[in-house]
């Protein structure tokens, strides 16, 4: 909607917004000599989730990655969703749901799905806890 593209042209052109970024794009970069920021978290999580309920969603559109071949790129977007399966497969009850028609911003092009996959999270949760009384 042109109200949300507007405040999302706004926050976006702010030193700040632009500084974040930045760090986030620094903390998940390797260098030669040492691994990634992201890495060396995802390395010391859990190893497992147990049964939480664990919901994560995937773009569906297919992106080309500047500075990329375009067979780079696909196996860019590979090695993208098979973390997002990883990921999910952390939790007995984890699952990877792709969001047709949507880019890395799931929340700004289809933000129902965000709003389906909580739901359906706490829906969970909520039953279970109500099994257990």
């Amino acid at each position: 909607p042109p109200d949300l593209a507007a405040l999302k042209k706004a926050q976006n052109s702010r030193p700040s917004y632009l500084l974040t970024k930045a760090s986030e794009v620094e903390s998940f970069q390797n260098t030669k000599d040492d691994i990634s920021l992201d890495q060396k978290e995802l390395e010391a999580a859990p190893a497992s989730f147990g049964d939480k309920p664990l919901i994560v969603l995937t773009r569906g559109k297919e992106v080309g990655n500047p500075g990329f071949t375009a067979e780079q790129s696909v196996a860019m977007n590979r090695a993208w969703k098979a973390g997002h399966e990883k990921l999910a497969a952390l939790s007995a009850r984890g699952v990877d749901i792709v969001v047709p028609d949507s880019s890395h911003y799931i929340q700004y092009d289809q933000p129902q799905a965000v709003v389906d996959a909580v739901t359906r999270a706490v829906a969970d949760i909520r039953g279970r806890q109500n099994a257990q009384h």
